[in-house]
């Protein structure tokens, strides 16, 4: 979904994070803030602003770091409740064909697929059979192997979840890339 942001009001919003920052400044070097050119006010108050901005981050790295292991922990359960070390026979080690290979899968199951979905589901074999059998924690592998669980039986949660959510693999990949560009 497109956002709009209007010019005008980020102008505005920028403007007065600006003065709220240069008055935090003043305030906090007092009298010695007179003496200061205004330019030199002026990146102190931008360097106030950045390292706010950082404070708020790793919040929000935080949470979008313990969202994505929450969901690598609901797909390891599912990978545990259907535990088929065959699962991964159609897997090849060419990641860009097993993609291909997993979004077709997930059309089958009624979830959207596209552009977005494809990098969540570029696996090689040895990823999906370490998330069947040795317990790999990765969200992708653990993926690959429940959709290919779910293909094999229709009463599979993921099978539902396709059926009432087509949207749920774009809305997992829109969370691991915000988690990648919060960690960055």
């Amino acid at each position: 979904q497109a956002w709009h942001v209007d010019e005008g009001d980020l102008a505005l919003y920028l403007s007065e994070a600006t003065r709220v920052a240069t008055e935090q400044i003043a305030l906090r070097l007092g009298e010695a803030a007179k003496l200061l050119p205004s330019d030199v006010l002026a990146r102190l108050a931008d360097a106030d602003v950045r390292l706010e901005g950082v404070r708020t981050a790793k919040p929000i790295e935080d949470f979008l770091g313990n969202a994505y292991a929450a969901l690598e922990s609901v797909f390891g359960w599912l990978v545990s409740l259907y535990p088929d070390p065959s699962l991964f026979s159609p897997l090849t080690y060419d990641v860009p064909e097993n993609a291909a290979l997993l979004q077709r899968v997930a059309k089958q199951l009624g979830f959207r697929t596209s552009e977005l979905t494809a990098p969540l589901l570029s696996v090689n074999r040895g990823v999906v059979k370490g998330a069947i059998c040795d317990g790999n924690k990765t969200l992708s592998g653990r993926l690959a192997a429940t959709l290919l669980a779910a293909q094999r039986n229709p009463d599979h949660p993921l099978a539902s979840l396709a059926t009432r959510e087509p949207g749920a693999l774009e809305f997992l990949a829109e969370l691991r890339n915000l988690r990648i560009e919060a960690s960055h």
